[in-house]
């Protein structure tokens, strides 16, 4: 089908819409609330006005993100008229925002602002700053309703994942306002990633942590794994074999005493996930296993899913981590007083930030140490690579372990699978929704043939647990992961875009 678009003529497919069709032909069209990687698109900032008239019809101004294309239409998007509707459609979301630039996590990546500057407003005009109301903070992720702009992206976002924490209110005139059941918030931080503003986001631990860093006083030990490593790549211009050294000697310049490898938890949790799993393989008991891992899909589970307790893994992450890391042995270990010893961890995971998770002094996202790296003016390329301190956890581990997220992979090696795992691809989905549950089959010698799934979301993961509790399941062990794409897509990982 054919449309004019500005002039020009363009080619379209049937239930494209009009905002769809002109950014594939390289048409600028101001939006906010529409988000494609989620496929969302509610029309409620009305920002990405239109003009459009109908081959049976006159011109009518409509938002470009829910409007079907019809063949034979003409499109304006870019007139005097059009430009002043939508200037006066983001004032008014500037006049309900509050205007905390300068000590907000999205200062320099805030979609508003760009919206704001892409549209010509004056930057230094007086705007209506939003009441000050206390944020709420729910250990790993901060809520600040002045800053929300009502695009329901957290939403969507939140009903994917499965745990439908955040909902839109729809009574009154209030129809917009965001509500949010704390105990069903499972602190996953895949809203932060999708929020375009900062009205949602990470406990900000940057301060803490550079204070620990800088002090003269203080011995500070900086333990990340692999998965923080991959959600570190946009910090370098060119992810090459030296990344992982480059990070190592960037965190030293930062004033690291010590640089941990805590990749030793994906080893300590398939060995004793694999212990488990061979004992039920043998009593033919209470299959399958699922891994609970990942903290976010933990509480998930344990707080909606009761008839699952007795089919959760024993092993936790974050208590694997604070056996290993514990200060006092650390304090003995490099030899300084245990009340100078600091620990600060770097992971993709908000979930980590909890504060009955760990002792950790500090727990500082992805994010935040690449902003922290980039207020300190440093440039990771420009590290020579080092290596990572010697610690007992890390020389002793085993063959097999890598980056949480592929556990199911590691517990089979565990268990000596004669072959590799095959079934389950690198990179992992970006979004819920795209291949949310992968599989793969291996033969364990005398415990027999075996399925294993990785499951993405606690959504996808609460269907394969119905099946387990129903005993439908096909598969001995399910590994869940909260997050899409895995550990190094945590809510503390890179923005969505």
């Amino acid at each position: 089908m054919n449309a004019i678009i500005n002039g020009k003529n363009v080619t379209f497919e049937a239930g494209e819409t009009i905002l769809a069709v002109a950014q594939r032909n390289g048409f600028f069209i101001p939006t906010l609330c529409a988000f494609q990687p989620l496929g969302h698109k509610p029309g409620v900032c009305r920002v990405c006005l239109v003009e459009c008239t109908p081959p049976s019809g006159n011109a009518c101004v409509v938002p470009a993100c829910v409007t079907p294309m019809e063949d034979g239409m003409r499109v304006e998007t870019s007139t005097p008229a059009l430009l002043a509707r939508q200037r006066m459609q983001v004032e008014l979301l500037l006049a309900e925002h509050r205007l905390d630039c300068d000590r907000c996590a999205r200062r320099g990546d805030c979609e508003l602002q760009r919206l704001r500057e892409s549209l010509g407003l004056d930057a230094g005009c007086p705007v209506p700053q939003g009441e000050k109301r206390p944020e709420q903070a729910l250990n790993g992720i901060v809520r600040d309703m002045d800053k929300c702009v009502r695009c329901l992206r957290c939403v969507t976002m939140c009903r994917k994942q499965g745990p439908a924490a955040l909902r839109a209110d729809s009574s009154g005139r209030e129809e917009l306002v965001i509500e949010l059941t704390e105990s069903a918030c499972v602190r996953c931080g895949q809203c932060a990633r999708v929020c375009p503003v900062g009205a949602l986001d990470e406990r900000d631990d940057v301060s803490a942590a550079l204070d620990m860093l800088t002090s003269p006083d203080l011995f500070t030990a900086v333990a990340f794994t692999a998965s923080a490593r991959d959600a570190l790549k946009s910090a370098f211009s060119s992810a090459d074999a030296d990344l992982e050294g480059r990070l190592i000697a960037s965190l030293r310049h930062l004033g690291a005493d010590a640089v941990i490898n805590a990749d030793f938890v994906a080893s300590a949790l398939a060995a004793s996930v694999s212990e488990e799993l061979a004992a039920r393989l043998r009593e033919k008991r209470d299959l399958p296993l699922f891994s609970a891992a990942c903290p976010a899909w933990a509480a998930y589970a344990q707080s909606r899913l009761p008839g699952l307790r007795d089919r959760l893994s024993a092993a936790r992450a974050p208590q694997i981590l604070a056996a290993a890391l514990k200060k006092s042995e650390l304090a003995q270990r490099y030899g300084v007083a245990e009340e100078k010893m600091r620990l600060l961890l770097v992971t993709p995971c908000t979930a980590m930030k909890d504060n009955d998770n760990h002792d950790f002094d500090a727990v500082l996202s992805a994010r935040e140490l690449a902003r922290l790296m980039n207020l300190s003016g440093l440039c990771p390329d420009d590290a020579a690579p080092e290596s990572f301190d010697p610690f007992p956890s890390t020389e002793e581990r085993l063959p097999y372990g890598g980056q949480c997220g592929e556990l199911a992979g590691d517990v089979l090696r565990a268990l000596r699978a004669p072959t590799r795992l095959e079934g389950l691809p690198r990179p992992f989905p970006a979004m819920p929704g795209d291949n949310d549950v992968l599989e793969a089959e291996a033969d364990l010698g005398d415990l027999g043939v075996v399925r294993v799934a990785l499951c993405f979301t606690c959504a996808a993961a609460e269907k394969l647990a119905a099946q387990a509790l129903e005993g439908r399941s096909p598969y001995a062990f399910v590994e869940t992961l909260a997050c899409p794409g895995g550990c190094a897509q945590g809510g503390g990982s890179g923005r969505i875009a």
